[in-house]
């Protein structure tokens, strides 16, 4: 009798459906800026400097001369890939450097001339941030539509030397000065296979 409930707690088991990315596990995504008839439209979305740009390259950093060297073989190096967990708010980028690298917009700080609504990201080995950060907000919605507070995003152009656009959040931007020739835009989720390797860091 036991070998036989054994076996249906087995066979119920095995049907069960593996857990989806982003229910347990986070699920790791690059982003895609859609914006019909624009100098954006399916441009990436990259990690340089410590914040996110469409026209620039993703910037990544591994210390060949540390205990972390082997990682470096197989380690991402053109392409930012972000970690979500459904319903938690928060985003991460996907890396192998103990303690990660968290996504944030920035609060806007009058006294230090903080913008308020831009994307940027921690330093490896670091907390610290450009100024009053907010980490919660994040979301993935209908249509693999990537938002901030329920809103889409900004991209506003760097300089006038077509050197990529910055990333803004649309729901923090308005009376920030990001930049004048901003472009609403879609960010698509785009779902990478789990073989996809990590960067050890951005920078």
């Amino acid at each position: 009798m036991k070998s036989a409930i054994a076996f249906a707690l087995a066979a119920t088991a095995a049907a069960l459906p593996a857990p989806q990315a982003g229910t347990s596990e986070p699920l790791r995504f690059s982003g895609m800026a859609l914006r019909s008839a624009s100098p954006i439209h399916f441009g990436s979305i990259n990690a340089n400097s410590q914040a996110f740009y469409i026209g620039k390259n993703t910037t990544t950093h591994c210390p060949e001369d540390s205990a972390a060297s082997s990682a470096c073989e197989t380690a991402n190096t053109n392409q930012t890939i972000f970690g979500y967990l459904n319903g938690q708010g928060t985003l991460s980028l996907s890396t192998t450097v103990p303690g990660g690298q968290q996504v944030y917009v920035t609060e806007g700080d009058e006294a230090t001339g903080q913008l308020a609504g831009q994307l940027k990201f921690t330093q490896a080995h670091s907390a610290a941030t450009s100024g009053p950060a907010l980490y919660d907000g994040f979301s993935i919605v209908y249509d693999a539509r990537f938002q901030f507070e329920g809103n889409d995003w900004l991209a506003c152009p760097v300089d006038d030397f077509n050197s990529g656009y910055g990333i803004w959040a649309a729901s923090r931007v308005e009376g920030s000065n990001a930049g004048e020739g901003c472009l609403g835009f879609t960010w698509r989720v785009v779902q990478l296979d789990d073989s996809t390797p990590s960067a050890w860091q951005y920078v």
